[in-house]
């Protein structure tokens, strides 16, 4: 969901295997540094209601997780600098 007036996008994921047991929220927001540069932010929450694995599984999804952004974050540096570069 797109939160405009506070510039901020939540996300919920529904998985297909244990859905009763997984939750998987997060939240994007863009953090101004100067004119032509920002911070992406993205705070995630997993909850794992597996017994006896449950931390490693929240773990495994923080890591996937993060390794998703940063991707995306070098696809997104690469993209801007081809297109929007001066010329």
């Amino acid at each position: 969901m797109l939160d405009r007036k506070n510039q901020r996008y939540r996300l919920e994921v529904k998985p297909r295997s244990l859905a009763s047991k997984l939750t998987i929220q997060g939240e994007l927001s863009v953090q101004p540094i100067s004119e032509r540069s920002c911070r992406r932010l993205y705070v995630a929450r997993v909850e794992a209601r597996v017994l006896g694995v449950g931390g490693l599984l929240e773990q495994r999804l923080l890591d996937d997780i993060e390794k998703s952004y940063n991707r995306a974050a070098v696809f997104t540096n690469r993209w801007i600098a081809e297109r929007l570069a001066p010329r």
